[in-house]
């Protein structure tokens, strides 16, 4: 039935479930926000919305159990809301997984720095090993929710479009990492826009790579362990990065730089995709 509905159609059914998407992200924040500021309000007389709280290092390990809750309802909303409302097939895995292993490549780009960071975290610092083990699992989480909600249902919807040329299978890949991108707008209540402003750029390419990487292979599990792996290296890098408010102001050439890496992204998307063989990607996704 959803290969049937037109473009117009498509459009529509993309931009409510990316309002479901919002609507999940904002319902568990600020039901498991609401939930643990009670417990503290009463226990420890501590507001953890408060900059004094965000702010110590100390609460890392209480913000992350907070969050790894959070990302896990906002998995089962959007896997309850697929099942309810948008019936979108989830591809988990094909005979083209070994394909999908080198269209993940150029995430390098993103991955050198994270790398080099988390190594000397390890080598220089002592952190503690919990702390670790909690963000690991967070970064699964976060990745198996955003793969599902981005590459899985955004993604995958648009692809059931039954008229699919590849320039379509092209903007689909673009449309879905633009909307990635702009999720990270929800962080302006923490931070500059400046800085707002880069994570979208930033988020928009590897959105776009990670949609390459599920047209061509049909995977998710794939762009999962991808995710996952990219943000569990930050975390490494500086556990407390995910609580962290940051009033900083850019330069203008960050810009340049961020703009510069998109439109690398998005050429070699053109040459994966445009050149791509149009028959092997619809016995994927037909």
């Amino acid at each position: 039935m959803a290969r049937k509905l037109t473009k117009s159609r498509l459009a529509v059914k993309t931009v409510l479930i990316f309002v479901w998407i919002l609507l999940s992200i904002y319902s568990t924040s600020i039901l498991v926000g609401k939930l643990a500021q009670e417990y503290f309000l009463k226990e420890e007389n501590v507001n953890i919305f408060s900059n004094s709280f965000t702010n110590n290092s100390s609460n890392t390990t209480t913000s992350l159990e907070l969050n790894i809750i959070s990302e896990s309802l906002f998995f089962i909303l959007l896997f309850l809301g697929n099942r309810l409302f948008f019936h979108v097939k989830i591809k988990i895995a094909t005979r083209r997984f070994a394909w999908g292993l080198i269209y993940v490549l150029p995430l390098g780009i993103f991955l050198i720095g994270n790398v080099i960071q988390a190594l000397n975290t390890l080598i220089n610092k002592q952190i503690d090993q919990n702390k670790i083990i909690l963000a690991l699992v967070f970064s699964v989480i976060v990745g198996i929710a955003e793969e599902f909600a981005f590459r899985g249902l955004i993604l995958g919807n648009l692809l059931t479009y039954h008229k699919k040329s590849l320039f379509y299978y092209f903007s689909a890949i673009l449309i879905q990492g633009f909307f990635f991108g702009g999720l990270h707008l929800v962080n302006l209540d923490r931070q500059t826009f400046s800085v707002t402003f880069t994570q979208i750029i930033y988020a928009s390419a590897i959105g776009i790579i990670f949609g390459v990487v599920y047209e061509k292979s049909g995977s998710i599990v794939i762009t999962i362990l991808a995710h996952a792996l990219i943000d569990g290296l930050a975390f490494i890098a500086d556990p407390t990065a995910i609580m962290k408010k940051s009033l900083e102001t850019l330069p203008s050439s960050t810009y340049v730089v961020m703009a510069g890496i998109l439109l690398f992204i998005i050429a070699y998307e053109a040459l994966t995709i445009l050149l791509a063989n149009k028959a092997k990607m619809d016995k994927i996704w037909q």
